[in-house]
Parts: structure tokens; sequence; C-alpha cells
């Protein structure tokens, strides 16, 4: 139904053709900017999504950047399609929460430090929990960097240095320490290949019972996958549009500023006690969240 604007679909031939597709292990590519990409031209006009973009895995994780756009149907009454295999997709780095950051040593302490130092400027409660929660997501960015650091670079070397040692014992025996520093570098190089997978599996965010079993670099391709699909290369608000980052940031502080306007400040006041409403006491609202309550 989504790929069609109206409710005349042949449900047989698109079972045989998703038959077709899986038996095949083909993976559609995500259209950007489109929805249909054929058309009959009438009034009023059907559209259809006909033109589409399979490949195989292989194929993806040899182009992670691919994206599909669709063309002007100037010549014909379908939309060509263009597939670009090295698309730049410049994003502002933003915040990415680890799961596997609570199993680590040092955790909680850089939580509780960062979380715990005094916050200066205004009153306001949510000014005070947004300024303290980018404390502690840059606080969490410097403890991974120090503690964990690139993952994909340290499974680079490890394997570089176990296959250098490796081709040392084709040719001499190694020594004690040659043969301790081999023992352990596999030992942290199936850590780090299991850290990497768990990495790569949140950042997918695919949740089944199969996928313990798929690979990283499967889970990569999702992430990558999902990545372009979110990807917002341009806003429009009214006749202005913006394409680059900081042109749709103001254009969308802008739209929700006119949106939701500005707090007056208040002329009258309440006088609860004239009312005959006795006063209570609300401190314990501040208090902090017990495990219990959680």
């Amino acid at each position: 139904m989504r790929d069609k604007n109206n409710a005349n679909i042949n449900r047989r031939r698109m079972a045989i053709f998703h038959r077709f597709i899986n038996d095949l292990e083909l993976r559609e590519a995500n259209l950007l900017g489109r929805r249909y990409t054929w058309s009959t031209g009438r009034d009023p006009p059907t559209l259809e999504r006909l033109d589409r973009w399979f490949s195989s895995l292989d194929w993806e994780a040899l182009h992670p950047s691919a994206s599909l756009s669709a063309l002007s149907s100037s010549l014909s009454d379908h939309a060509p399609l263009l597939m670009s295999t090295a698309v730049d997709i410049r994003c502002k780095r933003r915040f990415t929460f680890e799961s596997f950051w609570v199993n680590l040593d040092g955790f909680q302490e850089a939580v509780a430090e960062a979380w715990g130092a005094p916050t200066a400027g205004p009153a306001d409660p949510l000014q005070r929990l947004d300024r303290k929660l980018r404390r502690v997501a840059k606080a969490l960015q410097w403890w991974s960097a120090r503690r964990v650091g690139n993952i994909r670079d340290q499974i680079l070397v490890a394997n570089e240095v176990i296959r250098q040692l490796d081709r040392a014992q084709d040719h001499r025996t190694l020594e004690a320490p040659e043969m301790a520093l081999r023992r352990g570098l596999k030992c942290r190089f199936l850590g780090l290949a299991s850290l990497d997978h768990t990495i790569a599996r949140q950042r997918a965010r695919i949740v089944g019972a199969l996928d313990v079993d798929a690979s990283a670099q499967f889970f990569r391709i999702q992430a990558s996958k999902r990545q372009r699909r979110n990807h917002i290369a341009s806003l429009r608000d009214g006749d202005v549009m913006a394409v680059d980052q900081a042109g749709m940031e103001d254009l969308a502080a802008g739209f929700f500023h006119r949106l939701l306007g500005r707090a007056r400040p208040r002329v009258h006041d309440l006088d609860l006690e004239s009312m005959g409403l006795a006063p209570v006491d609300l401190v314990a609202l501040e208090a902090l969240f017990s495990e219990e309550e959680v």
C-alpha cells in the first residue's frame, strides 16, 4: 500500500516477487526524497514505485556510503534512478551512549563526578538538568577515549602483531616474552572482537533472537543504511529552504520559536493564605529518586 496511491494491488505477484528476492538474498536500497517512480500521466494519475535497486551484502560492504536518488522523468513516465556509491553524509556529531560502558571499571565514578559537580548559572531546574546532562555526556566521551579508545584500530594493531609473531615462529622458536605477548594479544583480540560486535549490534538497532549470530560487518551495514535513511538533506519553511547544517538549525529554531513563543512575565500573583489554603512543604519533591522507587 505504501508503494501505490490506490488499493488496486496484485498480492499474488507481490508474494512471488518477494520470494524471488529472498531466494537471491538481495536487499533493497532505500530511495531518498521520492515515494513513487512511475506515473500514468492521466488525471487523476496512478502513482507507483516500480523502479528499484537491489544489491547483495557483499556489494553493500564495499559501498557503505552509497545513496539512491531519483532523477527527473522528463523523457519517460519512469523516474530514472541514480546510485551514488561515494556520498559523504556529513552530520553533526552527537553523544551516543554505549551499553557496554556500564560493565567497565570507572564508569560509575565518572558519572558521579560529572553529575555531582556544582552547577553555576540560572536557578531554573530544567536548565540545571540540561547542563548536568551535557556535562555527563562530555565526561563520558573523555572517559571512553581514555578507557576504551578506538576498538577497530586496536583490533588491527593486535592482528598485525600476532601475524608478525606467527611469521617469526616459522623460522625460529619464540622467546618466553614473545610467547606471553602472543597469548595475551590473542585473548585481547577475542575480547575486542566481541566488543566490536556488541557496539555494531547496538548501533544497528536490530532486535531479534537470531541476530546474535550475525557478524559485526552485517550490523555495520545496517547502521550505515539506517543513517542514510534518516539523513535530512534539506528543510523547507514556507518559501525558505536550507540545505546546509547551520541553515537547517537556524530554520528549525526559528520555526519552533514562532510556534512556542516567549514566556511573558506574570503581572498577578495568587495569595493562597487569603484563600484559606494551608501551605504545604514540597521539599520532598526535589529529593533524589531511591532505588526502590525506580
